[in-house]
């Protein structure tokens, strides 16, 4: 992993895109109104060059605290397109460990947890090489399924909610992480969990947006 967020992204220009949203951000612009080709110098802007043609026009389609993120490496970075990029790069790589450190602590066969995240080349090329924010998703997901398993107490339940609402606040699609969570919930008919889960993490998602 320490190589490989060191080398130029691989299969996907989407850290590109964060990179750019995030020099938006840091310009004093709203992302989400502002697309990466009126950054200065249009097309010829180092951040707007490296976007993908499909995204140039587009304005940020991510979470406000995706944009934090992308914004805090663009902070940092500056005019420099290649040292965001790199920063958010960094930033994945520790998020993808993370996900393979929780696993590994609390999987029953920790060799079998390290084999299919940790040591998986197909995880890392998707996640790690992409620079993609879906390994926080995936890292939310995994705590949030842990906790969930843990204990049914209220306490428990709201901190299911709560990193589901944060997943939420970094892309949409985190509802598929709660969908996963609800699943189980509504086969053991846990209906007062599974009202209490989804009602904090609506709420938290709302409130970040």
């Amino acid at each position: 992993v320490a190589v490989l967020v060191n080398i130029t992204p691989v299969g996907s220009s989407d850290v590109a895109s964060y990179a750019a949203y995030g020099r938006i951000a840091a310009l004093g612009h709203n992302p989400y109104v502002f697309p990466p080709s009126q950054l200065p110098g249009g097309l010829h802007n180092p951040y707007t060059e490296l976007v993908g043609i499909q995204w140039v026009q587009t304005p940020s389609v991510y979470g406000p605290i995706a944009t934090w993120m992308h914004l805090a490496a663009a902070l940092v970075g500056g005019s420099r397109a290649w040292l965001t990029i790199w920063l958010l790069m960094i930033m994945t790589g520790i998020g993808f460990l993370a996900a393979g450190y929780v696993l590994l602590r609390s999987a029953a066969n920790p060799v079998r947890a390290g084999l299919i995240w940790v040591a998986n080349p197909l995880l890392m090329y998707l996640f790690v090489m992409s620079g993609h924010l879906d390994t926080f998703v995936a890292l939310a997901g995994i705590v949030a399924i842990l906790i969930s398993r843990r204990g049914g107490t209220v306490w428990h339940d709201l901190a299911v909610g709560a990193i589901i609402g944060v997943a939420g606040g970094m892309k949409i699609n985190a509802a598929f992480v709660g969908l996963g969570i609800a699943v189980p919930l509504i086969r053991d008919r846990a209906w007062v969990r599974l009202l209490r889960t989804g009602a904090f993490a609506a709420a938290v998602t709302l409130g970040l947006y």
